[in-house]
């Protein structure tokens, strides 16, 4: 059921940052860098998990290696927390044009999409 709730909610929210990215963006700036990191450290740290249980459900070589990848993308979120790093990536994301967060806003959509009709009950 959780599922269902996370892949609802990324779908609106990516649509609303695909309708009007500036007031994302804007949001982002009032927020400061404290924020950024968090944001950064939660999405690095969630694509890990993701990929570590979709490795775990299957047998062979590549779900193996997206275990792997996993676990790399939860220990870089954990360097993350203090790294000088995360400032620069936070000032660069501020820094995007348009397209590119709307590009994100899209990629938002297609994982909420994949999450709801991926998962079988």
């Amino acid at each position: 059921m959780w599922y269902k709730i996370v892949g609802w909610l990324l779908i609106i929210l990516g649509t609303i940052a695909f309708a009007k990215p500036e007031p994302l963006r804007n949001r982002l700036r009032k927020k400061g860098l404290r924020t950024v990191k968090r944001y950064l450290f939660a999405t690095t740290f969630s694509l890990g998990a993701l990929l570590i249980s979709a490795g775990w459900r299957h047998e062979g070589a590549l779900p193996k290696l997206l275990m792997v990848i996993g676990m790399v993308f939860i220990f870089n979120s954990l360097c993350l927390i203090k790294a000088k790093l995360a400032d620069v990536i936070a000032v660069r994301f501020e820094q995007l044009p348009l397209l590119y967060l709307r590009l994100f806003a899209l990629g938002q959509i297609i994982t909420g999409v994949f999450i709801l009709f991926g998962i079988n009950d």
